[in-house]
């Protein structure tokens, strides 16, 4: 290109340039020169009437209370410790793990637990019957440690 060539389009960039200027100039007079919202006071509250008082019905009475569902307590294991121990101190059977945890949950103490399981015929050192132990007597402050 040249010189003269890159002059011409160089002062047609500015005439663009110019008229977008005027343009914003002139939108910008137009919205500084348009009037300011007048507040309008609100309009003052009309009195209502008080309503009529509507007679209520009587209540109906009350149906004789439905007595609580009675709620035992249970003891629950871990799915896989529950399993295991069926499996292993029970010879499988799930009415015999049923049975012994229902007499172990009023006892309070962690003595308690441990003649029951003597009594039964169980041996305290055995790795299964410690986990039994453990699981069923951490309810109590003073039980075996979980973890040992």
């Amino acid at each position: 290109m040249n010189r003269n060539s890159e002059l011409q389009a160089i002062a047609a960039e500015l005439r663009a340039l110019t008229a977008r200027v005027e343009a914003l100039i002139a939108a910008e007079t137009a919205i500084n020169a348009a009037p300011e919202p007048v507040e309008q006071p609100a309009p003052e509250p009309v009195e209502q009437p008080a309503p009529e008082p509507v007679e209520q019905p009587a209540p109906e009475p009350v149906a004789e209370p439905v007595p609580a569902v009675e709620m035992k307590p249970s003891l629950s294991l871990p799915l896989n410790d529950r399993y295991r121990f069926q499996r292993e101190l029970f010879g499988g059977s799930a009415a015999e793990l049923t049975a012994l945890l229902e007499k172990l949950v009023p006892m309070t103490s962690v003595a308690e637990v441990e003649a029951e399981l003597t009594a039964r015929g169980f041996d305290l050192e055995k790795e299964t019957v410690k986990d039994l132990l453990r699981l069923t007597t951490r309810r109590f402050d003073a039980h075996p440690p979980l973890l040992g």
